[in-house]
């Protein structure tokens, strides 16, 4: 005889399922650790560093925000928002023991975020492991991340995505 389906038993399809369903809850609790822990409101000076881009931004109150490094002009405020709440829903796939071999000493993009004269957040990327993954360091609280590369690449804003450069248009 077998036993009732809502009694898990090693052979069981319910167990199966059930076995499942805790290995997807896993997968979806490790996907989702959170890699930093600030309040975006609390921010009023973000640092960007990429090979490519060093861009530095102040807020001058709460709508406006300029940047200040490489040049200074106005920033656009919605990209800056997407920016800090980008950084703020950053989740790591898990949290390696070393940061050694994992490109660090070379990084591809860095964000450090302040609140006054407070480092509240500075982030760190590293090589690729794979097409997809990316590794992270949080500097502060010296942890290493295994993540998503889309992640950094949602991050990776550049001087012209920033700047509230007005548009012109010629006319003959």
């Amino acid at each position: 005889r077998r036993p009732p389906r809502s009694t898990p038993s090693n052979s069981s399809a319910a167990s199966d399922v059930y076995k499942r369903q805790l290995d997807d809850f896993n997968l979806e609790y490790v996907q989702n650790l959170r890699m930093t822990d600030f309040q975006t409101n609390e921010v009023d000076r973000i640092e960007l560093f990429s090979p490519m881009d060093s861009i530095v931004i102040t807020a001058e109150n709460d709508t406006l925000w300029r940047i200040i490094e490489p040049e200074e002009i106005n920033c656009r405020l919605w990209q800056v928002e997407r920016l800090l709440v980008q950084a703020d829903t950053m989740g790591a796939f898990e949290i390696l023991t070393s940061a050694a071999g994992k490109g660090f000493d070379h990084s591809q993009f860095e964000l450090n975020l302040f609140s006054g004269d407070s480092l509240i957040v500075s982030l760190q990327a590293g090589d690729y492991a794979g097409e997809e993954k990316i590794y992270m360091r949080d500097r502060l609280r010296d942890v290493v991340y295994l993540t998503r590369a889309s992640q950094i690449e949602r991050l990776s804003y550049t001087f012209k995505d920033l700047a509230d450069i007005p548009v012109r248009h010629m006319v003959k």
